[in-house]
């Protein structure tokens, strides 16, 4: 993704992008997201920038039972996340900038709370931007600390 634009273009879609531009490639998602049916129920997101422009906040299956936050920020040249899961744990991940470019932002594993005391926790997240308003996500679990399930689903957002 070039800095000076909110989208990535076709020529440096591939290119590897650093922790800021990533960053607002997420402010771009501001809004309300639609997914599959996912745990009984429609899944919605709601994607808004927080902390005067600092942070991106997640909420996903808002005022539900499984509601589920991440919060994206920078800390200095790194793009971070902390997920907030309805299981109880709160992995971080990172975004990995090798693998990472303007349209696809790859978030690897760096740690978390009470992982040990849940059976299940969040393991990377990949986010494929398809154009503006479509968002492929995917996400990767682990379960007492090998790899258990990867989950893929399409978001659109809603206008």
């Amino acid at each position: 993704m070039l800095a000076i634009t909110a989208c990535a273009t076709l020529s440096n879609a591939s290119a590897a992008t650093d922790a800021k531009t990533a960053f607002a490639r997420l402010k771009s998602m501001s809004g309300d997201w639609t997914g599959p049916k996912m745990m009984g129920t429609r899944m919605k997101a709601n994607y808004r920038v927080i902390a005067g422009g600092s942070a991106v906040l997640a909420t996903f299956f808002p005022e539900t039972k499984n509601e589920m936050i991440s919060v994206y920020y920078l800390v200095g040249n790194k793009l971070v996340m902390t997920h907030y899961c309805m299981l109880g744990n709160q992995p971080r991940m990172k975004l990995n900038t090798k693998k990472s470019t303007g349209d696809t932002l790859v978030f690897d594993f760096a740690g978390g709370k009470n992982i040990k005391s849940t059976n299940m926790n969040m393991h990377g997240e990949t986010l494929r931007f398809i154009n503006n308003n479509k968002v492929e996500s995917t996400c990767e679990g682990e379960e007492k600390g090998k790899p258990k399930s990867t989950h893929t689903s399409v978001m659109v957002r809603r206008k």
